[in-house]
């Protein structure tokens, strides 16, 4: 199993957890933005192995070729893994506002399902 380490010169989205796959593509410039619209080149790098500061190990992919240094690098969840439903028979939450400024809140919704009777 091969592996490889990335290392970016910003910091790592905060939801890069281990066991997220990586995938890169190729961008090009257009109009003052880079941009790829041939879903082909996207390629699967691996999945994270490990994360420190702004370094992270991904497992290669069997004859995969590591991303060129102007690649746009992006993840994915597992979503067997990272579910955001709440489980069981109860639920609290609490909302607070820490700013000094006026805030609305605009809209609040909650999914239900039967389980059990």
């Amino acid at each position: 199993m091969a592996i490889t380490q990335l290392t970016f010169n910003n910091n790592l989205n905060t939801s890069l957890q281990i066991g997220d796959v990586v995938y890169y593509c190729p961008v090009s410039s257009l109009g003052g933005f880079n941009s790829n619209s041939n879903e082909d080149q996207i390629t699967k790098l691996g999945t994270v192995l490990s994360i420190f500061e702004n370094t992270i190990q991904v497992t290669l992919e069997s004859n995969t070729l590591a991303p060129n240094a102007n690649d746009y690098i992006f993840f994915s969840k597992d979503n067997i893994v990272n579910l955001n439903s709440v489980l069981g028979y109860f639920a609290s939450v609490k909302m607070v506002n820490d700013s000094t400024e006026k805030a609305e809140l605009f809209s609040i919704s909650l999914g239900t399902d039967l389980s059990s009777k």
